[in-house]
């Protein structure tokens, strides 16, 4: 029996209510691998910033102020020095 069994058995035993907060998918998740732990998820290479931009047809100038940020750190996107996180990356990935 694994625990998440054993809870659900003492749940329906003791009648304890279910927490809200559980996670729905908790039972259906896996653990990262070892290599993955600890590693960011890269979703954009530079190449992937580049050709979003040229979609557009814009300058750096152009896209960096299109999207709010500035013009050195769209640079450094695309040359790979730095990758775009958070708020960028969900805006990226809806252009």
């Amino acid at each position: 029996m694994n625990h998440n069994s054993r809870r659900e058995y003492a749940d329906r035993l003791y009648h304890r209510p279910r927490n809200p907060l559980r996670d729905p998918l908790a039972d259906v998740k896996q653990p990262l691998s070892r290599e993955r732990r600890g590693k960011a998820k890269i979703e954009f290479s530079p190449e992937d910033v580049r050709m979003i931009r040229a979609k557009f047809g814009a300058t750096q100038q152009e896209f960096a102020e299109l999207i709010g940020i500035k013009r050195e750190t769209l640079r450094n996107w695309e040359e790979g020095r730095r990758r775009p996180v958070g708020p960028a990356r969900a805006l990226l990935r809806e252009t």
